[in-house]
């Protein structure tokens, strides 16, 4: 595994780093297919939101550290490896500071590290997949809302519940569905598509961004909305979808024991997806 810590080839980082002691830290997930970057544009744009909510100053080389650290990706590719993979970028504050107050002057933690693309079964896509509703609810906080933040504790809770299960829909406070434990979702009724609001909680995913400005352009098709999502909505849908930059789109066929269709919406957009990002 290739992990490069502030541009450096190592795999270790101090146990004072604030990302460790606090989780005070931001990270992306940056899927790679022929060895070129998808979404990563989208990526950057919340890491640098993530990093500006919590007052983490990006480093001034980081363009050149995250270029250096993917050619020599590539070079490995060229020696035979796989040239699919995981890009992982976390931003941590770096060390200083005893207790939960950062200090003025940080000097901040670049990993960029390389992994293997999950292998998930075909038929995730082409057939849908069995989910449940997780028990665990997910935190609430309008300052952290839509970052990808280094606290996914949340989400470890929530996981746990799955079982065998591929993944499971996460719920706020109030009993309104947020996302899923590793996704975004969409819920199709009535031919129209809805995904949660996400003011309060959850993760605005990359691939929603990508799909939510697609559609504003008119070039999806058809049109998603935002909107605060009942449990109950969810419940009487015609159907669900969990979306995720990595995996694409997996249908949802049965949920706390109610059966759901691949609807025509969610096979335009799988259709939309192998076009336009190969996923």
């Amino acid at each position: 595994m290739l992990v490069l810590v502030n541009g450096e080839m190592q795999s270790q980082v101090s146990v004072l780093d604030r990302g460790l002691q606090y989780g005070d830290g931001v990270f992306e997930t940056v899927l790679f297919k022929s060895n070129q970057p998808v979404l990563m544009t989208f990526h950057l744009q919340r890491l640098a939101l993530g990093a500006q909510r919590l007052s983490i100053p990006i480093p001034k080389d980081f363009d050149a550290q995250l270029e250096r650290a993917i050619a020599l990706r590539k070079e490995q590719v060229a020696s035979g490896d796989s040239d699919s993979f995981i890009c992982k970028i976390i931003l941590t504050r770096g060390t200083g500071g005893r207790g939960y107050r950062p200090v003025e002057l940080s000097s901040p933690t670049l990993i960029i590290s390389f992994h293997g693309v999950p292998e998930y079964p075909i038929t995730f896509k082409s057939q849908g997949i069995e989910t449940k509703i997780c028990s665990h609810r997910l935190s609430e906080n309008p300052v952290t809302a839509g970052i990808k933040h280094l606290n996914r504790l949340d989400q470890i809770i929530a996981s746990a519940e799955l079982g065998e299960l591929p993944e499971g829909v996460m719920c706020d406070q109030k009993g309104n569905v947020v996302e899923g434990t590793r996704s975004n979702i969409l819920v199709f009724s009535e031919s129209k598509i809805y995904t949660p609001l996400l003011n309060n909680s959850g993760v605005d995913g990359c691939l929603r961004r990508f799909l939510i400005e697609k559609s504003e352009i008119g070039a999806l098709g058809v049109e998603i909305i935002e909107s605060i999502i009942p449990i109950d909505k969810l419940r009487q849908a015609d159907g669900i979808a969990y979306i995720n930059s990595v995996f694409g789109l997996w249908p949802v066929v049965n949920i706390a024991d109610r059966t759901f269709t691949i609807t025509p919406e969610s096979k335009l957009i799988s259709r939309y997806l192998y076009q336009e990002l190969g996923m």
